[in-house]
Protein backbone atom coordinates (compact mmCIF):
# COMPACT_ATOMS: atom_id res chain seq x y z
CA UNK A 1 0.00 0.00 0.00
CA UNK A 2 1.26 3.47 -0.89
CA UNK A 3 1.33 5.89 2.00
CA UNK A 4 0.45 9.56 1.63
CA UNK A 5 3.78 11.29 2.55
CA UNK A 6 5.83 9.80 -0.35
CA UNK A 7 3.07 10.68 -2.81
CA UNK A 8 2.92 14.25 -1.51
CA UNK A 9 6.71 14.54 -1.69
CA UNK A 10 6.66 13.31 -5.32
CA UNK A 11 3.93 15.82 -6.28
CA UNK A 12 5.78 18.61 -4.45
CA UNK A 13 8.97 17.77 -6.34
CA UNK A 14 6.99 17.83 -9.59
CA UNK A 15 5.68 21.27 -8.64
CA UNK A 16 9.23 22.51 -8.03
CA UNK A 17 10.26 21.28 -11.48
CA UNK A 18 7.20 22.97 -12.94
CA UNK A 19 8.21 26.21 -11.25
CA UNK A 20 11.70 25.93 -12.74
CA UNK A 21 10.16 25.38 -16.16
CA UNK A 22 7.71 28.28 -16.03
CA UNK A 23 9.83 30.23 -18.55
CA UNK A 24 10.24 27.23 -20.81
CA UNK A 25 8.16 26.83 -23.99
CA UNK A 26 5.56 24.53 -22.40
CA UNK A 27 5.43 26.50 -19.14
CA UNK A 28 4.61 25.43 -15.62
CA UNK A 29 1.71 23.10 -16.47
CA UNK A 30 3.61 21.27 -19.18
CA UNK A 31 6.66 20.71 -17.02
CA UNK A 32 4.50 19.65 -14.10
CA UNK A 33 2.59 17.08 -16.15
CA UNK A 34 5.77 15.77 -17.79
CA UNK A 35 7.30 15.42 -14.32
CA UNK A 36 4.30 13.42 -13.17
CA UNK A 37 4.39 11.16 -16.23
CA UNK A 38 8.16 10.70 -16.51
CA UNK A 39 10.20 11.58 -13.44
CA UNK A 40 10.91 14.95 -11.83
CA UNK A 41 14.63 14.18 -12.02
CA UNK A 42 14.62 13.63 -15.79
CA UNK A 43 12.46 16.67 -16.58
CA UNK A 44 14.33 18.81 -14.05
CA UNK A 45 17.69 18.05 -15.65
CA UNK A 46 16.26 18.80 -19.09
CA UNK A 47 14.79 22.11 -17.90
CA UNK A 48 18.04 23.14 -16.25
CA UNK A 49 20.18 22.42 -19.33
CA UNK A 50 17.78 23.85 -21.92
CA UNK A 51 17.48 27.51 -22.79
CA UNK A 52 14.39 29.44 -21.70
CA UNK A 53 11.96 30.62 -24.33
CA UNK A 54 12.84 33.77 -26.17
CA UNK A 55 10.48 36.68 -26.54
CA UNK A 56 9.77 37.56 -30.16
Amino acid sequence: MITLPPVLAYVALCAVVGYWGRNWNIGFAGCFVLSLLLTPLLVGVFVLISAPRTET
